[in-house]
């Protein structure tokens, strides 16, 4: 017997005007819908037109909204997705989309929605920090994790990017914000990428080895994301001086690593729990402020660390 794909209702809303209020929800036209909408009401229509499932759509600008849906969704067999909201111009939007995802059903945010015909800048879009929001929410949902430099990576400043990779996080997160960034990756492949999709006026990218190819420059931020497993404790001490050595004083150091209980064959040191950290920072920061993000394939902790006051968060002594 031949099986039926599924049919998906890709976009629709629930409402209920006794408990909030939509603004465009406004005008005599607008009188045949302005009382609840439920699952209840939908779920009829949906066994009519012999629909399996639906993707449920924000409709105000709320993450509140965006939480109800999500829970909605995790009780309601029908929801197979939810697109929410988020403040594409905040500086935390990651830390925002972190939460989401992060909660008990954040597995079931699909998409992020803005209702750009409701600003009245033309421009709205081609906004930096409206840019920044948007790379961050492609960045987010597609690997449930974000990067850490851009919340500390200020208008203006130098920026040396230890391992760049392809340089989509150097073009989309940094190279916006920053005055001139400097990226580097062992993999020569990755830089001949980089050079060919990201090329702009303030980036340099150039293939290296850390270990002795760290240019000898200061500068304002450096970023050494995802990438500290790849050496030994005693690699890893030793390039923490040079780090901070090229750190100017109100300088700062962010990146990620992914703490496993298992070592794959690629890397050279495991990170087996938050309190392996710190080790590696207290000799050289005075501060150092650590992120956890937790998913069910993947246990992610964010690092910041300065000997300047963190301009974002509380700080936890590194000492």
């Amino acid at each position: 017997m031949k099986e039926i794909p599924a049919r998906i209702d890709a976009h629709h809303h629930f409402w209920d005007p006794t408990r909030a209020t939509y603004p465009w929800m406004v005008g005599e036209a607008l009188d045949p819908v302005r009382r609840p909408f439920t699952p209840g009401d939908l779920a009829p229509e949906l066994a009519a037109h012999s629909i399996s499932g639906t993707v449920l759509v924000q409709t105000i600008s709320s993450e509140d909204e965006t939480r109800e849906f999500l829970e909605l969704a995790e009780r309601t067999d029908f929801i197979w997705g939810v697109v929410g909201w988020v403040d594409l111009t905040s500086a935390y939007v990651g830390d925002r989309l972190d939460a989401l995802i992060g909660a008990t059903a954040g597995k079931r945010l699909v998409g992020i929605r803005h209702q750009v015909h409701d600003e009245s800048d033309p421009e709205w879009l081609c906004r930096a920090d409206v840019r920044t929001g948007l790379a961050a929410v492609q960045h987010g949902l597609q690997s449930g994790c974000r990067e850490a430099g851009p919340l500390v990576v200020r208008q203006g400043v130098d920026v040396l990017e230890l391992f760049c990779a392809d340089g989509f996080n150097t073009f989309h997160f940094y190279s916006i914000r920053a005055g001139k960034i400097l990226a580097m990756d062992l993999d020569r492949d990755a830089i001949a990428s980089a050079q060919k999709n990201f090329a702009v006026d303030n980036i340099e990218f150039f293939a290296g080895d850390i270990r002795r190819d760290m240019p000898n420059e200061q500068f304002d931020n450096i970023v050494w994301d995802a990438s500290l497993e790849y050496f030994t404790a005693d690699e890893i001490d030793t390039l923490m001086t040079e780090v901070k050595a090229r750190l100017r004083p109100t300088g700062i150091l962010s990146g990620q690593v992914i703490i496993q209980d298992v070592q794959s064959e690629e890397h050279s040191h495991i990170f087996r729990s938050t309190e392996d950290l710190p080790r590696f920072f207290r000799p050289h920061f005075q501060h150092v402020r650590l992120i956890e993000t937790r998913y069910p394939a993947r246990h992610n902790v964010y690092f910041y660390a300065s000997d300047t006051t963190l301009p974002f968060l509380p700080q936890t002594a590194a000492g």
